[in-house]
């Protein structure tokens, strides 16, 4: 005779469920469209490869737009799909090169996770990556939860399942990287520089921790912040940072530098008024 499931386990599977839903009607949402155009090409790759090489022969203005029409007519074609994620990664347009992702027909789940990461949305990631882990055994995947535990609020944990896989996914950029990480926090101390160089080795909210622990932050301290709430997508907590950073160091060049490229696209009165006063003080700095 057949058990019966436990309780506990169909709690434990009912939770995860109502985890994702949030996750599969977005994904549902964003396919939508993949089926609003006629279906064109779906079964010839060479077509669509010279429609995408078409495409990346227009001004860098209109490639979305055609890169888009591109993935909806195939029906959410993956190589349409990989070259409208590849569009906005290189724009810095993490989200929606993730979202470009899953909008793939099967749905491009590891790809998505790799580029949601780069959101600093661990959340979210998650989500992604326990889709992914229902259709794949991919080692990036067990990857990708230690990077997620490393920024988490569980380090320990993250570093011991790094060191569980890491002879399977040594080869991964990433994994050099995380390694790193745990490296440097079992020992101890950490120079301004390690603390900063946790952003690059993809564990930026040890970066944050770290900076916020500290009463006396400096200007750089303050630009850091910015960088990470940035990608993150808070830009009115970026503004406020780099208020901070500008009215301790108002006349360090490196400081104006960054904090107009971080408030260049930024359309409120307050980042306007901001970057006038900077200009303003770049006026009467010397000239070299």
């Amino acid at each position: 005779m057949k058990s019966m499931p436990s309780n506990k386990s169909s709690r434990a599977s009912k939770r995860s469920r109502k985890r994702l839903l949030p996750l599969l009607i977005g994904i549902a949402i964003l396919s939508l469209g993949a089926f609003s155009l006629p279906i064109i090409a779906r079964s010839s790759p060479a077509i669509i490869q010279a429609e995408i090489d078409k495409v990346r022969r227009l001004p860098i203005e209109k490639q979305a737009t055609e890169l888009t029409k591109l993935q909806r007519a195939t029906g959410g074609d993956q190589t349409a799909s990989r070259a409208l994620a590849d569009y906005y990664r290189g724009r810095g347009d993490y989200q929606v090169a993730a979202d470009s992702y899953l909008a793939a027909r099967p749905r491009l789940e590891v790809e998505a996770a790799q580029i949601q990461i780069e959101t600093y949305d661990y959340k979210r990631t998650q989500m992604i990556v326990e889709l992914a882990q229902k259709r794949s055994n991919d080692p990036e995947l067990k990857l990708l939860q230690a990077q997620i535990q490393l920024n988490t609020d569980r380090v320990d944990e993250g570093c011991g399942e790094l060191k569980a896989i890491v002879g399977a996914v040594r080869a991964y950029s990433r994994a050099v990287r995380l390694e790193t990480v745990c490296k440097l926090k079992q020992q101890g101390s950490l120079t301004v520089s390690e603390l900063y160089g946790f952003v690059e080795l993809g564990a930026p909210m040890l970066t944050r921790q770290g900076i916020e622990a500290h009463p006396n932050k400096t200007s750089s301290d303050f630009l850091v912040l910015a960088q990470i709430n940035q990608r993150q997508g808070n830009q009115a907590k970026v503004l406020e940072l780099v208020k901070h950073a500008y009215e301790m160091n108002p006349f360090d060049r490196e400081v104006l530098t960054n904090i107009k490229s971080m408030i260049r696209n930024d359309s409120s009165r307050e980042a306007h008024q901001l970057l006038d006063q900077v200009k303003a003080t770049e006026h009467q700095l010397p000239r070299f």
